[in-house]
């Protein structure tokens, strides 16, 4: 069905367009280290979601399988752990921790992990 615009006029949604502005490559990464990944949009996203992408099988995960990066840091031993992520007008900045430790997809178990088996993948949409 139709909806009315802000300015007055009618509109039909689009059905199937959630398509990102920005997907970056697939990134290798290391360990307790930065990677800037420039999305050439004019403004910072409303909406970005970071992957790990599996490119090695490993922890019942298969190649090309996505896990969100998220992130923990021990306030015990100051360091940090696992995948963040910020943005600002021009980059999608991600930090990867000392570690990224997961859980098993088989088994739900803690799982150590090993940063040549996965890479960095954004995207973003305005």
């Amino acid at each position: 069905s139709n909806f009315l615009r802000g300015d007055g006029t009618w509109a039909v949604p689009t059905v199937g367009s959630f398509t990102p502005a920005f997907t970056s490559s697939a990134t290798g990464f290391t360990l307790s280290s930065v990677t800037t990944l420039a999305h050439g949009l004019a403004s910072i996203p409303p909406l970005v979601r970071v992957v790990l992408r599996c490119t090695t099988a490993e922890s019942g995960y298969s190649i090309g399988d996505e896990i969100d990066a998220v992130g923990t840091v021990s306030e015990t031993n100051a360091s940090g752990h696992g995948a963040f992520f910020a943005v600002d007008a021009t980059n999608i900045t991600v930090m990867i921790g000392a570690s990224f430790p997961i859980l098993n997809k088989s088994t739900a178990a803690n799982a150590a992990t090993t940063a040549a088996n996965w890479a960095i993948v954004a995207r973003a949409w305005i």
